[in-house]
């Protein structure tokens, strides 16, 4: 007992220290070693009230919370793992740089010791070098896909589960070629990737559960000049609830960037306000019949009252899905006004491409 109240003195001295020269705790960072036998990996912030951590056995992968118990947070000695859980108890760092404590559950202790790790980042818990062994390092797959006779590539990173799923298309730059990964396609998923792993460090951290996020690509419509993507996206990285969200981009086949289809509509369907587009009159009056006749009870106002939409192009129409906040997310619907009726709001560029479309599709 003398010897760990003298761990602990060295501990407390070397933060008060730390403190006056605006340091971090001795305990803050990244530790490696052993639960008794058992080992582990571990992190702890000293920058969170309570102080928080994370750590888990190389045998399960599982990461647990840890949360500083002592009224003390500059110095705690003691651990809580999540509720009802082990407890870390006279956890102290010595003058030798290891950190010692004993690890107790229901009468059962287990000493711990841990090595101090090199990290990057400000913050240990959600560095590459606590977080490495929890996560698979990207591997692409790929599989040639048909859309009505056009061929397409489903791209996708291997190891993910339907809550992490990770997935894009390609389409060739014209018919008949073989579509391959492009560098953008490539640099949007390990994008993704780098997205969801920040996501899911962070909920672990800061909300003891597992975060997930999810970004996918299907083909909405392929043409000999044109293509479609639909993106649909769904995440938990805390916070009240989940978000899901879909969105629509068109291509031109052969072109990395995607077309802005408002501006197939001319002035007296749409006025631009900065990045925005705003829908005038004649425009509202065609969107609101059409939204009449796709929409749920308790949804009627969206066609009249909406100014968010995205809007892309299908074989009979142009299609207008509503950007509605999440309590409204159930009355998210695609609304479809035909080339026919939308003949005098097209701009010279919007006829020409639809023209072209329309040809393409017979």
């Amino acid at each position: 007992m003398l010897h760990t109240r003298r761990l602990f003195t060295l501990c407390l001295l070397a933060t008060l220290s730390a403190a006056s020269a605006a340091a971090t705790p001795c305990w803050h960072g990244v530790w490696r070693g052993q639960v008794g036998s058992y080992p582990v990996t571990a992190c702890l912030q000293g920058d969170n009230d309570p102080p928080l951590g994370l750590y888990y056995y190389h045998k399960h992968l599982n990461p647990i919370q840890l949360q500083a118990q002592d009224e003390h947070p500059q110095s705690p000695s003691r651990w809580q793992e999540g509720e009802g859980g082990a407890r870390w108890q006279a956890v102290a760092v010595g003058s030798d740089g290891v950190l010692r404590g004993q690890w107790q559950l229901k009468g059962k202790s287990l000493a711990i010791e841990l090595q101090r790790v090199a990290f990057n980042g400000a913050e240990p818990c959600l560095s590459d070098a606590f977080n490495a062994a929890l996560e698979t390092p990207p591997k692409f797959k790929s599989k040639l896909a048909q859309w009505h006779g056009q061929s397409y590539l489903q791209v996708w990173l291997a190891g993910s589960d339907s809550d992490n799923e990770l997935r894009r298309i390609v389409v060739a730059a014209k018919p008949g070629d073989t579509p391959t990964l492009t560098a953008e396609v490539r640099a949007r998923l390990l994008a993704d990737a780098k997205e969801q792993a920040e996501c899911i460090r962070y909920t672990q951290l800061y909300h003891g559960q597992q975060g997930y996020l999810s970004r996918t690509s299907r083909p909405e419509l392929i043409t000999a000049s044109w293509y479609v993507e639909e993106n649909n996206s769904g995440d938990y990285c805390g916070g009240a609830h989940p978000n899901y969200g879909t969105s629509y981009q068109t291509y031109r086949r052969g072109q990395a960037k995607p077309v802005e289809v408002w501006r197939w509509l001319n002035a007296k369907a749409v006025r631009q306000d900065g990045q925005l587009f705003k829908i005038e009159a004649p425009l509202r009056r065609l969107l609101s019949q059409a939204w009449a006749e796709v929409q749920q009870e308790g949804c009627e106002s969206v066609g009249d009252e909406t100014e968010s939409w995205d809007v892309y192009p299908t074989a009979n129409g142009l299609a207008f899905m509503p950007y509605l906040p999440h309590a409204m997310f159930a009355c998210t619907n695609n609304a479809v006004i035909s080339y026919r009726q939308l003949a005098p709001l097209l701009s010279s560029e919007g006829q020409a491409a639809i023209n072209s479309m329309k040809a393409e599709l017979r």
